[in-house]
């Protein structure tokens, strides 16, 4: 009406390598690198989330702010569902060690499944994530990694 351009984004559980480690996916990912054995999972671990990396979610938003001007809302995810078990296994895969995971079933975990349809934003945009599971837990492992040896050497 007013000749303002909206662009609504609705990313789902981003993560990447400069978070915190306080976050899920950094603190997981730290637990593995100091080879917690066994591993503590929240609830049985098979809930799971649409992980995004950050630099996707930046790509697409950008893209959406060049084509999206209505206030059309878009989700920004993979599409697909990853269990914090799977996150886990794959953190683990790269410190080399198999753990004994511990489920603690009486800690919150949230809604069992959250994960988005990519269609619109593949079909209208042209558009799909860039970074594999993979490839952007294995950059918060490595920087997960580079915190645990920086704070050993400050003690």
């Amino acid at each position: 009406h007013y000749g303002v351009k909206v662009t609504c984004i609705r990313p789902f559980s981003g993560y990447g390598e400069d978070q915190d480690l306080t976050y899920p996916v950094p603190a997981i990912a730290r637990r593995a690198a100091l080879k917690e054995d066994p591993f503590e999972v929240w609830g049985t671990g098979r809930q799971g989330r649409d992980f995004v990396h950050i630099d996707d979610v930046l790509d697409c938003t950008l893209l959406a702010m060049d084509k999206i001007h209505d206030g059309t809302a878009i989700n920004i995810g993979q599409g697909r569902l990853t269990s914090f078990l799977e996150i886990i296994e794959l953190f683990c895969s790269f410190a080399g060690y198999t753990p004994t995971i511990k489920p603690l079933i009486d800690k919150p975990v949230g809604v069992h499944a959250r994960y988005c349809d990519m269609t619109y934003v593949k079909e209208r945009l042209g558009w799909e994530p860039k970074i594999s599971i993979p490839e952007g837990m294995r950059r918060v492992y490595d920087a997960a990694v580079a915190k645990v040896k920086g704070a050993e050497g400050q003690i």
